[in-house]
């Protein structure tokens, strides 16, 4: 896959920021890139590294399921991702349940039976 070397922003774009956002991929003006280029530089560092492919949007998912393991509540995750704090969509398509997240609910469950005597452990 060729590597473009110039940036170029979307001039049909109509989209409006607050003077205050900051974006993520910017170009060498603080202005939009093409939506195919971080996943394109991100390919290409995959490809280098010979590591598991994952695209920009999947790291938006690790980096949910990563806070959701840490402990964070959703409303912090919700707000991190831009969610609207009415929106199921943080919890419904961003956390993935993982290893630790399993082991993690039933060491509270255990916790739970310890602490209110519901299991008298041996």
């Amino acid at each position: 896959m060729a590597t473009r070397t110039n940036v170029t922003f979307k001039s049909t774009w109509n989209l409006t920021r607050k003077t205050t956002d900051q974006l993520i991929f910017i170009n060498s003006v603080n202005n939009y890139v093409d939506s195919y280029f971080p996943n394109e530089q991100l390919i290409k560092a995959i490809n280098d590294l010979k590591i598991k492919y994952i695209t920009v949007h999947g790291l938006r998912h690790t980096h949910a399921t990563h806070l959701h393991e840490a402990g964070a509540s959703l409303i912090g995750i919700q707000d991190r991702l831009g969610h609207t704090k009415n929106s199921n969509t943080t919890h419904k398509y961003y956390t993935h349940v993982t290893d630790k997240i399993k082991l993690d609910t039933l060491q509270s469950l255990l916790d739970y039976y310890k602490n209110h005597d519901v299991y008298r452990f041996v």
